[in-house]
């Protein structure tokens, strides 16, 4: 005996066997567009639009100093060999230049 999922009991063999034959085949089948819906349930939207323009638009000279003055000055020395104590301690000189690197960075 077995029952389907209408709730109708089947007694029989060839009914029994084809319940279970229907409900693995209604389980191992994809359907595309129940498949993208269960995705889109799954996997609500994170960030808004507006979020996703705030966080790939061009950071600002502003936005450049505060990061490079969040650094420890004697921490992350790069490929020249310069820590960031020399960037912030030179940043009346050196400030557009690293802004404008960073936002090739961003725009590249």
């Amino acid at each position: 005996m077995i029952e389907k999922e209408n709730g109708e009991t089947c007694y029989e063999e060839s009914q029994i066997a084809e319940t279970v034959a229907n409900f693995y085949s209604e389980l191992f089948t994809s359907q595309e567009r129940d498949r993208a819906a269960m995705v889109d349930r799954i996997l609500e939207p994170r960030v808004t639009e507006e979020d996703n323009k705030a966080l790939t638009a061009e950071p600002s000279k502003e936005e450049v100093k505060r990061a490079l003055y969040a650094i420890h000055p004697d921490k992350a020395p790069g490929l020249d060999g310069f820590s960031a104590s020399f960037f912030q301690s030179n940043w009346d000189v050196v400030g557009d230049t690293i802004t404008s690197e960073v936002k090739t960075f961003f725009s590249t």
